[in-house]
C-alpha cells in the first residue's frame, strides 16, 4: 500500500486521465448504455463507433480516434450489415479502423466462452469494444450479485494496454423511478461497475441521453435533447 503525505502530493504533477470521449469513455474505462426496447440504443453506439474510428465528435463530445469493434449479439448478420452500409454514407471509413462481428448469442460469464471470445477480440486489438447487448452475451441470474460479478470480472480482464469497453443494456420495467441510476435492469453491481452510466430516453418530440454517472469527468455532465436523421444522430 503506497502512503501519500498529501501536503507534498498535490504539489506534484497532475495526472488528467485521457478520454475517448470526452468526460465520458476514458481510455481503459467503461460506459454502460441502456434504455427501453426500440429506443434506438443499436443506432446510438454504432454511431459512437462510426464517429471515433473517425476521430468526429459524438454528438457535442469531443472525441480521440481508436480502433472499435462492434459485437452485435442481437441483430440479425444480414439485417446489421444493412445498417453498417446505411451509416457509412455519411463517413470515410479508414481501413483497420472499424470492425464488426455478429456471432450467435454467447455466455461471456462462462470461462470457456469467454477465452474463445476474449482470444477474437485480441487478434483484432482493437481500443474500444462495444457489446450489443448484455442480455445476449450473459446468459446468468441478471439479479445475482455472484453471477454480475464473474461477468464483470471478465469484462475487466479484456480493458488492458487502454483499451474500453461499451455496453448496451435494457431498463427496468418500472417507469415511476425517477433516478437513472435505479432504471437499469440487473443487479446493482453493473452500474456500480462502471465509469459512466447513459440513459437513451424517449421524448415527445425526440431522444434524450440522460448521465446517471459520469465517474471521471471533470465537469458536470447535462442531459442532451438529440434526433436521428438520414443515418445520423444531432442535438435537438
Amino acid at each position: 500500500m503506497v502512503v501519500h503525505d498529501v501536503s507534498e502530493y498535490v504539489l506534484q504533477e497532475v495526472f488528467h486521465p485521457p478520454f475517448y470521449i470526452q468526460n465520458l469513455l476514458p481510455v481503459g474505462g467503461s460506459l454502460l448504455l441502456y434504455g427501453r426496447p426500440g429506443e434506438m440504443k443499436s443506432w446510438l453506439v454504432m454511431y459512437m463507433a462510426f464517429c471515433i474510428a473517425t476521430g468526429q465528435d459524438w454528438l457535442d463530445f469531443h472525441t480521440v480516434q481508436g480502433r472499435v469493434m462492434l459485437i452485435n449479439f442481437e441483430i440479425s448478420p444480414a439485417g446489421y450489415h444493412s445498417r453498417l452500409v446505411s451509416m457509412n454514407q455519411n463517413f470515410s471509413i479508414e481501413p483497420s479502423m472499424l470492425f464488426e462481428s455478429s456471432p450467435s448469442i454467447m455466455f461471456l460469464e462462462d470461462p470457456a466462452v469467454f477465452e474463445r471470445f476474449k482470444a477474437d477480440v485480441d487478434a483484432v486489438n482493437p481500443n474500444i469494444v462495444i457489446l450489443d447487448c448484455f442480455s445476449k452475451c450473459f446468459g446468468g441470474d441478471e439479479n445475482s450479485s455472484r453471477d454480475m460479478a464473474t461477468f464483470l470480472r471478465n469484462i475487466d480482464s479484456m480493458k488492458r494496454d487502454g483499451r474500453s469497453v461499451v455496453i448496451v443494456h435494457h431498463s427496468n420495467k418500472n417507469l415511476l423511478v425517477a433516478d437513472p441510476m435505479d432504471r437499469i435492469r440487473g443487479h446493482s453491481r453493473l452500474a456500480g461497475d462502471v465509469d459512466t452510466v447513459i440513459q437513451l430516453a424517449k421524448q415527445p418530440t425526440c431522444k434524450q441521453i440522460q448521465f446517471g454517472k459520469t465517474r471521471l469527468s471533470a465537469v458536470e455532465v447535462h442531459s442532451r435533447n438529440i434526433i436521428f436523421e438520414n443515418y445520423l444522430w444531432r442535438l435537438r
